[in-house]
C-alpha cells in the first residue's frame, strides 16, 4: 500500500481546505509524516504565513499521522481533534513543512489497547512547522478516535 498516496487522496476527497492551503503529503517512513505547503496561498498582510494556516498545517500532519498509524494496524474510525494549541516562534517567510513523529510508543500502545477494548480513545500528538531549517511553530494536539 502506498501510504502517501492513500493519505493524499483521503484529505483531498474529505477536507476541502487542504487544496486551498496547497498542502501535499511529501513523505511517510512509518515513523514521521511530512506535509509541504507553499507560502503564496497562506500569506498574510506582512508577507509571512498566516497563523491560521500554520495551525491548520500542524493539525493536518498530526491528524494524518494518526490516520496512517491506524491503517498500519488495520483499524478504522472517525478521527477528530479534541484540543489543540500552537506556539509561534518565528515568522514563516517561504514555503514550509509540517512534520509529525510518533515518538511516544508507550502512549500509542496504550491508546490502541483502549481503542480496541472501548471503541474510543484519545491520543496526544505534536507537530512542528519548519521553514528552512528552523522550527517556526509548534502544534500540540489531542485527538479522539471513535469506531464507526
Amino acid at each position: 500500500m502506498d501510504y502517501v498516496e492513500t493519505l493524499q487522496q483521503t484529505i483531498d476527497d474529505n477536507i476541502p481546505l487542504v487544496s486551498a492551503l496547497g498542502a501535499s503529503v511529501a513523505s511517510y517512513d512509518g515513523q514521521t509524516l511530512i506535509v509541504e505547503l507553499p507560502l503564496a496561498p497562506n500569506v498574510n498582510h506582512k508577507n509571512t504565513a498566516f497563523g491560521g494556516s500554520l495551525y491548520c498545517a500542524g493539525v493536518l500532519s498530526a491528524w494524518g499521522l494518526l490516520f496512517l498509524k491506524l491503517l498500519e494496524v488495520e483499524e478504522e474510525g472517525v478521527i477528530v481533534i479534541f484540543d489543540g494549541r500552537v506556539h509561534y516562534h518565528k515568522p514563516v517567510t517561504e514555503a514550509f513543512k509540517s512534520t509529525c513523529e510518533l515518538s511516544d510508543h508507550s502512549a500509542w500502545e496504550k491508546f490502541l489497547k483502549v481503542y480496541r477494548r472501548m471503541g474510543k480513545a484519545r491520543l496526544k500528538i505534536d507537530s512542528e512547522i519548519i521553514c528552512g531549517d528552523q522550527v517556526c511553530a509548534s502544534f500540540y494536539g489531542e485527538f479522539v478516535v471513535q469506531k464507526n
